[in-house]
């Protein structure tokens, strides 16, 4: 597998798009490109962003969405910049599919996103990247919704589309549309290897409560009480429920992480960024910068032991805006050090999310995180 990373800062489109086909286009490659992830800052024009690229590249298939930040081997993190990497391989097949209304029905969108992909290749997928909608939907039940179609021996991983914390509309990408409330996807199939990882450095501070009323994203109550009492019991105030991730408890001390983002005075209520289950138990946690950093080198060597291979070709990363919002000025190191951690300079594409998807560890299914640093590497059979 060869990827090829165009990155620009450019504020206008169309010189924005032009650097970034002619960083492809310098690159000497033997295979046709296949794929093309582009990751847009929200105030971009993207229809001459994808027509252009269409033109340059009409064979190929391409998704993508708007972020909170953007991440490339090129320029390491930026804010307001278009990045594309494009896919090339002849032992590996590259096909997408989109699907349409998962506000309203996330298991009929997986289906014909799925279907649509599937009917382009002859092998049976092996990885499934995905781009979903993250705000006015459920990004649980889209990514329970494409696992049913897939079955477990499909790895699902990518980000929830954001839109530079604005909070109020995303865009996905599919061919030459722009579109939302939607879940574009990449299904690899063939000669893939791949290896993932995932880490918070966010740590659990107080005891379990078990949540007793719940609809999707918001907690009504923790052990029968407001949920922001249960924030106050421990921080003194329900003011902080920003600064305190609530940890969602598994098996055997393991958790994922819910970004909580409002708290209703009212009710006692508090929204999060993705679904908290009715009775699962939960924590409140904190997310210290030190930490933070940390966690990288955690998802890193997680992926490095799962790659199959000791020379990965690409790099993928997918963090959390909410990562973003603790460390602040400290964010560009979070791409510095991953790549500090793997033994050579490889192609990277990545951006911050509304929300991870990976599962937490090799043959698990997929969790739907926040404030998680996820890594995956890419290569094919070639490189052995």
């Amino acid at each position: 597998m060869k990827t090829i990373v165009g990155h620009s800062e450019d504020p206008s489109s169309s010189l924005a798009v032009s650097e970034v086909i002619t960083q492809l286009q310098q690159e000497v490659i033997e295979e046709r490109p296949q794929a093309a992830l582009v990751l847009a800052a929200i105030d971009f024009d993207f229809s001459i962003i994808l027509q252009a690229l269409h033109e340059a590249f009409p064979n190929v298939e391409l998704v993508g969405g708007t972020t909170d930040g953007e991440i490339s081997s090129r320029l390491g993190f930026q804010r307001y910049s278009l990045v594309v990497m494009l896919f090339c391989s002849h032992t590996i097949q590259i096909s997408a599919g989109i699907g349409r209304g998962v506000s309203n029905n996330p298991e009929q969108a997986a289906q014909v996103a799925i279907a649509q992909a599937r009917q382009k290749v002859t092998q049976p997928p092996k990885l499934c990247l995905i781009f979903p909608e993250s705000l006015g939907c459920s990004g649980d039940r889209i990514l329970h919704s494409l696992q049913q179609v897939l079955g477990p021996e499909v790895t699902i991983i990518g980000g929830a589309t954001g839109d530079n914390s604005l909070f109020k509309k995303t865009y996905q990408f599919y061919q030459t549309e722009i579109v939302n409330d939607s879940v574009p996807l990449l299904l690899f199939s063939g000669d893939l290897q791949l290896g993932h990882g995932v880490a918070s450095g966010v740590m659990p501070i107080s005891d379990r409560g078990r949540v007793t009323s719940a609809i999707s994203n918001t907690v009504y109550e923790i052990d029968h009480k407001p949920a922001a009492d249960f924030y106050r019991y421990y921080l003194g105030s329900s003011n902080f429920v920003g600064e305190h991730p609530l940890a969602i408890m598994e098996a055997e001390g393991s958790f994922y992480l819910r970004w909580a983002t409002s708290c209703n005075e009212t009710d006692g209520s508090i929204s999060f960024a993705a679904d908290v289950p009715l009775n699962s138990e939960v924590c409140i946690a904190e997310a210290d910068r030190s930490q933070l950093l940390m966690a990288i080198q955690a998802s890193v060597a997680q992926a490095i032991a799962t790659y199959p291979t000791p020379e990965p070709e690409a790099l993928l990363i997918f963090s959390c805006a909410g990562r973003r919002h603790f460390l602040g000025t400290q964010v560009t190191k979070e791409y510095q050090l991953a790549m500090s951690y793997l033994a050579k300079i490889i192609p990277c594409i990545g951006f911050y999310t509304y929300g991870e998807i990976v599962p937490p560890q090799k043959g698990a299914l997929p969790l739907f995180h926040n404030l998680s640093f996820v890594t995956l590497l890419l290569g094919d059979g070639n490189n052995q």
